[in-house]
């Protein structure tokens, strides 16, 4: 079965392989107990024969008691039985134990161990066994194809049909498609067809098959193109498809594509009414622009235009809503004045149709015509969140006055979490152009003790300026509590004349520490400690992750260190790593699977590959080895691309 060559009997029925050649009544009374959910009588059937010395119900009394699902996970036993199962050579013993080494499973990983073991058990028949040691192989040097051939394995197959796997095939789609890979995806997408999806899954669904008819057409594929678009039985459904393949045949076949954009209309008109039809062809327009196809966008745009009824009490938010999308697609093209005109044809005074010209503009890469916008835009909120876009896409460029003016914006909200979350991606934006200084300036409208401490961590993230770092640093451990003991080795150089006092910035006037105990004083130790592990003070990390009061949260705090040393260059420390999977190992269930996924993420996010494969082999559950694996897709992908 293919689920025991993922894990560790995550599934009843990967734990009866190797049962075939003996079936007695006990195996298929423990057998039967099991798949009612009677976990102790099958122990209690198989612990019998077990105890005369057969290898069947060794191996099978081992695999419950590993399993990492329910309350009888109980390794040391397990590897006991599976002992002596592997010394009377039960082929699939000898598998299971390969997996034991693969995770480290009672044992410390081994995976030369748990090559051999795979070895023993292939040239005794397990087909399971030679087909792990192609993944090993894989995993020796992983790239996209072979990483993806395993998810095949693992996930097509009659085990899994429930809503996590539909969920975790359409990632798997979203990868084959980026991967050029349109029949494999054709193939997962009509899998995931089959099984319960809730309405997010179904619409992310019906793009994807859209995504894989633009791609087919794109590769000169356009009768399997066509036929993915007419899978859909909706007309209205098929209207993002067909514009999808029409952008990419554009230039290759205008001939077809204007074809393809004439049912684009015949489909828009079986909408209900002139709203919807007007909405249809603004999002045809942007899916058009999305394939570069310029043109064919523009007679969207044009269609939407002269399908727009006027408004009327009744309609007046939808017509608003369509105007909205319609300037973002003028704004696209960088046409100012077409994209101006939408948002004066609404009255002027409607924001959202303002900020999203102003939104398309800025993508058409038109920033000074948003800054002239800018004023026009009535909505405060908006208007600031613009200005603020403006700096994160021309920082460098801003000048003293430019970012004053933001500040100003900024200072006039009212003092609530939209005011700062736009505060801190200007402070990060600042602190990436090299304006440190006003960066935290920036840090001094924030209100919120918490909020000011995250964000002077980002201006410390986002600041090349070693001094300032080691100063937040120093700040954000005081507040959290750490004394000066707590901190060897680490001290900032005197400060120049004139630079801000970084910890008085922080603090407010307030002593040490600034966060009481509680969830605060959690989220202001991991702050700590990140800004710690930035500047490599090693043996600070360690002193603030002793004051975390559990295991869980000492361990995802460390998880914070890896990534932002490895962030920031350091090299992986492989005794953090260690320390992190010393606090996983004894835990089982859901906490171990996440753990360890956390773990090789942060790994795969500082391009630490081989530790981060080492940790992707430790995990047992099949659906989280998958999306996991997944992230090493992805990054081997933008970093080969």
């Amino acid at each position: 079965m293919k689920l025991q060559a993922l894990g560790t009997a995550v599934l009843v029925g990967a734990l009866w392989v190797g049962a075939a050649g003996r079936a007695n009544a006990d195996v298929e009374e423990a057998q039967a107990a099991l798949q009612a959910g009677d976990i102790a009588q099958a122990i209690e059937i198989l612990q019998v024969d077990a105890e005369a010395g057969d290898p069947v119900a060794q191996y099978q009394l081992a695999a419950i008691l590993a399993s990492p699902i329910g309350d009888a996970r109980d390794v040391p036993a397990a590897l006991q039985w599976l002992t002596m199962a592997v010394e009377q050579n039960h082929p699939p013993a000898l598998l299971l134990s390969g997996r034991f080494y693969e995770i480290g499973l009672g044992a410390p990983q081994d995976l030369e161990l748990a090559r051999q073991a795979y070895r023993a058990a292939a040239e005794a028949g397990v087909e399971a066994a030679s087909r792990l040691l192609v993944w090993d192989a894989c995993w020796q040097a992983p790239t996209q194809e072979c990483l993806l051939e395993m998810v095949d394995e693992q996930l097509i197959g009659e085990q899994f049909r429930d809503p996590v796997a539909g969920r975790t095939l359409i990632s798997v789609t979203e990868w084959l498609l980026r991967l050029g890979e349109y029949d494999r995806a054709v193939e997962f997408l009509g899998v995931a067809q089959t099984l319960p999806l809730g309405l997010e899954q179904t619409e992310r669904l019906a793009a994807l098959f859209g995504d894989a008819a633009q791609g087919l057409a794109a590769a000169g594929r356009m009768d399997d193109a066509r036929s993915v678009v007419d899978a859909f039985a909706e007309p209205a459904a098929r209207i993002i498809p067909l514009s999808r393949v029409a952008g990419a045949v554009a230039e290759s076949d205008p001939e077809a594509a204007q074809s393809l954009l004439a049912e684009v209309v015949e489909a828009a008109n079986t909408l209900p009414n002139d709203i919807a039809r007007a909405d249809a062809f603004t999002k045809a327009a942007a899916a058009l622009l999305d394939e570069g196809a310029d043109d064919l966008a523009r007679q969207m745009a044009t269609a939407a235009g002269e399908a727009l009824p006027e408004a009327t009490m009744l309609t007046l938010s939808e017509v608003n809503q369509v105007r909205a999308g319609l300037a973002e697609v003028l704004g696209r093209f960088g046409d100012v004045e077409a994209a101006r005109t939408v948002a004066e044809d609404a009255g002027g005074t409607v924001g959202p149709i303002w900020f999203a010209a102003a939104q398309g503009l800025l993508a058409a890469g038109e920033t000074a015509a948003v800054r002239e916008m800018l004023p026009e835009v009535p909505d405060l909120p908006l208007r600031a969140n613009l200005a603020v876009s403006l700096l994160e896409q021309d920082g460098e460029a801003a000048d003293a006055a430019t970012i004053d003016e933001t500040m100003e914006l900024l200072g006039g909200l009212a003092a609530d979490l939209n005011r700062v979350h736009l505060t801190q991606r200007l402070a990060r934006a600042l602190a990436g152009a090299g304006v440190a200084d006003r960066a935290l300036d920036a840090v001094e409208l924030i209100d919120l003790p918490l909020a000011r401490a995250q964000t002077l961590e980002a201006v410390q993230a986002a600041t090349a300026d070693p001094d300032l770092s080691t100063r937040i640093a120093l700040a954000l451990a005081h507040a959290a509590g750490l004394s000066d003991a707590d901190l060897p080795g680490v001290s900032a150089a005197p400060a120049e004349p004139g630079a801000a006092d970084v910890e008085g910035l922080l603090m407010g006037g307030a002593e040490a520490p600034l966060f009481a105990d509680g969830p605060l004083a959690d989220e202001a130790l991991r702050l700590a400690v990140r800004g710690l592990a930035r500047i490599d003070a090693a043996d600070a990390v360690e002193a603030a992750l002793a004051h975390f009061d559990s295991d869980q949260r000492r361990f995802y705090a460390r998880l914070a260190a890896i990534d932002a040393a490895g962030s920031a260059g350091s090299p992986v420390v492989e005794e953090q790593v260690a320390a992190a999977l010393e606090v996983a190992a004894p835990r089982n269930g859901l906490f171990l699977g996440r753990a360890l996924a956390q773990l090789a993420r942060t790994l795969i996010g500082i391009d630490a590959v081989d530790e981060a494969v080492a940790t992707l082999r430790r995990i047992e559950n099949p659906y989280v080895l998958v999306t996991t694996t997944l992230d090493l897709v992805a990054h081997i992908g933008a970093t080969e691309g």
